[in-house]
């Protein structure tokens, strides 16, 4: 058949169209080999095996060529080998080495080791971590490291896939350091007898080249200067002031006029400590596996919150920085929480609802502040006997001090000086003294309240202002505000139901407040010794005190702009503390049974309400000074009062419509003539 199609073929193309030669020659298969570099085919390399026919017949295989490849991959082998205890596990473990075997000996050789995981015993029975690096990608720009954790259930002392729950990738991070300075005002607020430097640093996260307040990491006044303050910034090693190492910022004074700060002139550091290992995101601790696997860690990139766990501990040691919030809470069988390398919260910091929670320490290195971005809150630890362990925390807003049954002798939290939100200590059934030595400023609400066993206030000896409600109140063992020096009070102090207070005295240096209202105080006995009061922006009401006999010793006090409130309390007698009051919007004096005469406010000259109302004793109104009542003159039910003597003075200083004047049920039958 061959030859029939050969024949046609010929036949039609005629002698000269076909080289039968050609049309017969077979083509030549051809091999050759070239080195697989690591990659797609081969992760380790190896070598490929290309086939192919040689078309052009010149003896070799070209790529074009090439119609298919063959891989054969460098073989991965895997070793253990154990790892003592140290920097890559705390405990000890094994360490997992990976690598090729190029030499194709079947034994991996220290040279050809390329991955090492540790896995590594815990704290935990039972539960392991292992770790390994992890190249720069799309996980980690800067590469970095993940750790994976779980609960070794075949009991093999290896982490297998199928049993790991917790996965954290730690990417390395690096910010520069930016610091600036800023004047101090001399004392009392600055500390300084003369103008001050303020030193803050911290990390420029955003690369904006500008410290932004966000971005703050350390603060620290030094008595310099402004004009004269010397700053200089020098790495600091991993140790006591910066578990992972970061940079410490000098500032002092160049004695010598070299142009540099030497050593010797140095007055105060700070530090600013550099996280290394940064999660990415809100992380949730809830079993002893989440704790292991974020140890490495020094920064999270959202929210931590540690709830609910079984763990009896919680030991982060590489933990600086949070850049959201932080909250340790509702943990009813954790014991210990140490926090140690923590510098910066970016948000609030809350411990509460820990039922057994007995050890407490954030941060750690000597005179190194935790800043914490809003509030610090302390709620509901019936086991917490101290807060020396927040001892380095410095909230910029507020701080809450509730219902910590344990709680006796708290300790100092010497960074709390200047707050611009609320502080509440409120609830605390032992609480014996304040921590608030160093506070100088609140801008809010200040409120202690409910503490039964608190019987002196000598932990607000700096307290200077607070700008909203000072509020003391409900606390039964107080029995003196002594040590309290609070200069002024923007909102309303109140002093009321402390069933063991005597007396208000010992606020020598209170000048101003927005109004003032001592109630309720069941063995009180004076409102007194507040020399230095001038102004009170709204009402002064003093009530329902049983024991109170004297409100006096206000020499400086010149202008009530509300109400004056006097009642209630049947014991009063002198109410002399306001004599030097001209003005008011209301004098309301009422149900004061031992009260016989009100000339103590013969100095008025001008109000627009008078009520004065149910006062047994009184047979003397004594205003002798006053010219004018504008709208309201009310005098009531005074059975000693001479009716005569409240028309006399209504007559004289009245200038309201009639409905607004009641005089009735006084003593009608009293003369006021000669």
């Amino acid at each position: 058949m061959r030859r029939l199609w050969m024949m046609v073929l010929v036949l039609a193309a005629g002698c000269d169209g076909i080289d039968l030669k050609q049309l017969v020659r077979q083509h030549a298969a051809r091999t050759r080999t070239a080195v697989e570099p690591r990659g797609a085919h081969c992760e380790h390399g190896g070598t490929a095996f290309e086939t192919g026919l040689d078309l052009d017949d010149d003896g070799e295989l070209d790529d074009s060529e090439v119609t298919s490849t063959l891989y054969a991959c460098v073989k991965v082998l895997t070793s253990q080998r154990p790892e003592s205890a140290g920097a890559n596990c705390e405990l000890g473990g094994q360490a997992v080495l990976t690598g090729p075997d190029l030499n194709a000996n079947g034994a991996l050789e220290e040279a050809e080791v390329t991955a090492t995981e540790y896995v590594c015993a815990t704290a935990s029975p039972g539960v392991l971590v292992r770790t390994r690096p992890v190249p720069p990608g799309d996980k980690c720009a800067n590469g970095g490291q993940v750790a994976h954790a779980g609960r070794d259930t075949d009991g093999d002392h290896i982490l297998d896939d199928e049993e790991i729950t917790s996965e954290v990738y730690g990417c390395t991070e690096t910010d520069p350091v930016l610091v600036r300075l800023g004047p101090v005002p001399p004392a009392p607020f600055g500390g300084c007898r003369i103008e001050g430097t303020r030193v803050e640093a911290g990390s420029d996260v955003n690369r904006n080249g500008q410290l932004d307040d966000g971005e703050l990491r350390a603060s620290e006044s030094v008595c310099i200067s402004f004009n004269q303050a010397v700053k200089r910034l020098r790495p600091e090693p991993a140790g006591p002031a910066c578990p992972t190492g970061g940079t410490a910022v000098d500032v002092g004074l160049d004695v010598d006029g070299n142009g540099t700060l030497g050593d010797s002139e140095v007055t105060a550091t700070s530090y600013v400590c550099q996280p290394t290992l940064t999660y990415d995101g809100d992380y949730v601790v809830d079993d002893a596996a989440d704790i292991m696997a974020l140890k490495p860690i020094s920064r999270i990139r959202g929210q931590l919150t540690i709830m609910s766990t079984p763990a009896e501990e919680v030991l982060l040691p590489n933990l600086v920085q949070v850049d959201g919030r932080l909250r340790i809470t509702s943990s009813a069988g954790m014991k210990r929480v140490e926090l140690r390398g923590l510098r910066f919260v970016g948000d609030f910091l809350f411990v509460g609802y820990n039922l057994d929670l007995e050890t407490l320490m954030v941060g750690g290195g000597a005179e190194q502040a935790v800043w914490v971005e809003t509030d610090l809150g302390v709620i509901s630890n019936g086991k917490l006997t101290t807060l020396t362990g927040l001892a380095n925390v410095a909230p910029r807003r507020g701080f809450e001090m509730y219902d910590n049954d344990a709680l006796q002798f708290t300790g100092t939290l010497p960074y709390l000086q200047q707050l611009s939100g609320d502080v509440r200590i409120v609830e605390n059934q032992n609480l014996q003294e304040l921590p608030l030595a160093n506070l100088q400023q609140v801008g809010g609400t200040l409120l202690i309240q409910d503490n039964p066993s608190l019987a002196a206030l000598n932990g607000l000896s700096s307290l200077a202002s607070v700008g909203g409600d000072l509020e003391i109140r409900n606390n039964d063992a107080l029995v003196s505000l002594a040590g309290f020096n609070v200069q002024s009070v923007g909102g309303d102090l109140g002093i009321s139901n402390n069933d063991s207070l005597t007396a208000t005295g010992q606020l020598p240096r209170l000048k101003r407040a927005g109004s003032i209202s001592v109630t309720g105080n069941a063995l009180l006995e004076s409102v007194s010794d507040m020399p230095s009061l001038e102004f009170v922006e709204g009402d002064f009401y003093v009530g329902a005190n049983p024991k109170l006999a004297a409100v006096r010793d206000f020499r400086a006090l010149g202008y009530v702009g509300g109400k004056l409130f006097v009642g209630g309390s049947p014991l009063l007698n002198d109410i002399s503390g306001f004599e030097r009051l001209l003005r008011l919007k209301r004098l309301e004096v009422r149900n004061s049974d031992a009260l016989v005469s009100l000339a103590a406010l013969r100095g008025l000259v001008d109000m627009e309400e008078l009520v004065v109302q149910e006062n047994p004793n009184l047979a003397d109104l004594g205003l002798a000074g006053l010219k004018r009542v504008g709208t309201s003159f009310v005098v009531t039910d005074n059975a000693k009062l001479p009716t005569c003597q409240a028309t006399a003075l209504a007559d004289a200083t009245y200038q309201g419509s009639g409905k607004g004047r009641v005089i009735e049920r006084n003593d009608d039958a009293s003369t006021c003539g000669p």
